[in-house]
């Protein structure tokens, strides 16, 4: 992928766009990556227009956005770079550890790394693609999900659980977690070493849940919480803002008890 091409799928989609600086406008891209998980030679993209430090290449961001790399300015940021992020090979490929069991009915799909001493359990479904699309005015395209699914060791996943791939980078589930049916885990989330999951509980995306945690049945975590270790999370709680180590949440929205 060349800078050139991404400025074409741009003309494609009917975006209007400013490059600056404009020289270059043939360098080579290895590819794409976050922004909080930036990688040299590779496209990024920020909604904000105050651009953190970061190692990428080429960043697609607002008109108002200032920055020494190579800039790539636009109306909507996010389309754009969905748009682009398109055209990206999709590669599959599994590592499975031993002692794997993979019950009845369930499925691993894309990238999906599993360690030792893990089970799927019925009709699970690892490595399916995320919830979300973007839009400019009246045009909607899905979020292209390229990323993958990382699964530590000693790790029970039961009946009917989804956890989708991440968009970029991975979506981790760390060792000795337990999970129970029915939960479902969006794309780019993290779950701590030694946390259980009750069963129909809600993981948005981004969430980070931190290291022996408890989330209790039919708990629901809103995108982009972080949660610290050693908490707890009542049963049918509303998890709406971060929480930090050592404390119980409950209720809707969940608060500190």
């Amino acid at each position: 992928m060349t800078l050139r091409g991404v400025l074409e799928v741009l003309t494609k989609h009917e975006l209007q766009y400013r490059v600056t600086p404009f020289e270059g406008s043939d360098i080579t891209l290895s590819g794409f990556s976050t922004l909080h998980n930036s990688k040299p030679k590779t496209l990024t993209w920020s909604r904000s227009p105050d651009i953190p430090p970061n190692e990428a290449a080429v960043v697609i961001c607002p008109y108002e956005s200032k920055g020494d790399q190579i800039l790539i300015k636009t109306e909507n940021p996010e389309y754009a770079f969905a748009a682009v992020l398109q055209t990206a090979e999709r590669t599959t490929y599994q590592y499975i550890g031993p002692n794997f069991v993979q019950e009845a009915g369930s499925i691993l799909t894309g990238r999906v790394l599993i360690g030792s001493n893990c089970t799927v359990g019925y009709n699970s479904v690892i490595g399916s693609p995320g919830f979300s699309r973007a839009q400019h005015y009246n045009k909607y395209i899905r979020w292209p999900h390229i990323g993958g699914i990382i699964i530590g060791d000693n790790v029970e996943i039961l009946s009917n659980v989804c956890i989708n791939r991440a968009v970029i980078d991975n979506t981790i589930i760390e060792n000795d977690v337990m999970i129970n049916d029915l939960v479902h885990i969006a794309h780019n989330s993290k779950v701590g070493r030694g946390t259980m999951i009750a069963s129909g509980v809600q993981v948005c995306g981004s969430v980070e849940i931190g290291e022996n945690c408890w989330i209790g049945t039919g708990a629901v975590i809103r995108q982009h919480t972080k949660i610290g270790n050693n908490v707890l999370v009542g049963a049918g709680a509303v998890v709406v803002k971060n929480v930090e180590d050592g404390v119980t949440v409950m209720g809707v929205p969940a608060k500190k008890r």
